[in-house]
């Protein structure tokens, strides 16, 4: 099988605007059988309320482009939007091919300002085989592994729209490698890191003010772990690669550094980003009284 990541811009603004852009990337990689698409693929990454704008009830615009796309290049394709459902909003991720949508996955842990938050599963049930879906920060939670462990996996899909310090790119890139390395070993299949580029907007609460405007962007650097090698995206913002798809058990255990897959900041981990979540958690709901008005 050829899989395809797809570094979508996130500078495009409107989902009538991305899905043309996207359809024009897919044309141009159609000799491929899977697109894997970024985080908020459709809508694009927006980190404040802001981004409610381009909600869809229960994913129908994405659901319905995808299936059309599937249809149209005889592919599978992964995709990300803003679903409305029960007057929540959700970080959710599809997988399509040309019979339908074969299933969803939310972010459990979103911007907690923006999205309903929750234990959501990560497996999608697929033709090739199961599929493990982690959107973004839930593919750095032990939650990820917790969910997957005892399944039998052909695939792990890790959408992200992460903004990175591009002061910081050799210790981010460290990062990458160690994610889909720890997971590719520890299942035996390919892990795929795509990640959205380009601008992005303030990001709201305690952790948006620390991020420097003018140093955070999206930076891509997409990769994919394959058979004990890390391929890396080069100059274009596609990556392209052939695997074969077998579901296998986990082959070893990962080592979690509390909750999380490395170590990282323990006062950001333990002091601002519990504040963080929690005062998001709060605005969220408060919006939520206020019918979600901006």
């Amino acid at each position: 099988m050829r899989i395809t990541i797809i570094q979508v811009d996130n500078n495009i603004i409107g989902i009538e605007n991305r899905l043309k852009a996207i359809e024009k990337q897919i044309e141009q990689n159609k000799d491929t059988d899977f697109i894997i698409l970024t985080e908020l693929s459709t809508s694009g990454y927006i980190p404040n309320e802001n981004i409610w704008q381009y909600a869809e009830d229960g994913c129908s615009i994405t659901k319905k482009w995808a299936t059309l796309m599937a249809k149209k290049y005889n592919i599978y394709i992964g995709a990300g939007c803003i679903e409305k459902d029960d007057n929540d909003f959700y970080n959710t991720y599809l997988i399509a091919n040309p019979n339908g949508v074969l299933g969803t996955v939310r972010k459990s842990e979103p911007e907690s300002n923006i999205f309903k938050r929750g234990k959501f599963g990560h497996i999608i049930k697929t033709p090739i085989g199961n599929i493990a879906v982690s959107i973004c920060f839930d593919s750095h939670k032990k939650q990820l592994f917790d969910s997957i462990k005892d399944e039998e996996i052909s695939l792990i899909l890790m959408p992200h729209a992460w903004p990175m310090d591009e002061t910081r790119y050799d210790e981010d890139k460290q990062k990458i490698n160690t994610l889909i390395n720890t997971y590719g070993e520890a299942f035996r299949c390919p892990v795929v890191f795509a990640n959205a580029i380009g601008e992005i907007e303030p990001m709201a609460g305690f952790t948006g003010k620390l991020m420097n405007p003018s140093k955070y962007k999206l930076n891509g650097h997409s990769c994919v772990y394959l058979d004990g090698n890390i391929i890396n995206i080069e100059d274009s913002n596609v990556l392209s690669f052939k695997c074969d798809l077998e579901q296998k058990k986990k082959a070893k255990d990962i080592k979690f550094y509390g909750e999380w897959i490395d170590k990282g900041s323990p006062l950001y981990r333990n002091v601002v980003l519990p504040l963080d979540i929690r005062k998001g958690i709060k605005l969220y709901n408060k919006s939520k009284e206020n019918g979600f008005k901006r």
